[in-house]
């Protein structure tokens, strides 16, 4: 894959991520999820350390998803400034 095709899939997945994020309902199911790990985490006895750190594995998982798919985001900004910039080259070396 050349670096514009590579461009182009990020600035691609970027554009979907932040539409994700930007969804409501997904918002508010992040949000749910994880507060319903926090809760359980809290009311967990102390003598289940293995159960704690299964909840705690899963907060991590709901936080994960959602800074990827904030990378993402970036990743896709970084992608369409660099296909801006090539694009600008291009056509300076059509001009010369």
């Amino acid at each position: 894959m050349d670096r514009s095709n590579k461009y182009h899939a990020d600035a691609a997945r970027g554009i979907s991520a932040r539409a994700l994020l930007e969804n409501k309902t997904l918002v508010d199911a992040f949000r749910e999820i994880r507060e319903h790990y926090v809760s359980a985490l809290v009311s967990a006895p102390l003598r289940d350390v293995e159960g704690m750190q299964k909840i705690k594995m899963m907060i991590g998982t709901v936080d994960k998803l959602k800074e990827t798919l904030e990378v993402y985001v970036s990743s896709g900004k970084v992608a369409e400034k660099e296909l801006s910039w090539l694009e600008r080259a291009k056509k300076k070396l059509r001009v010369v």
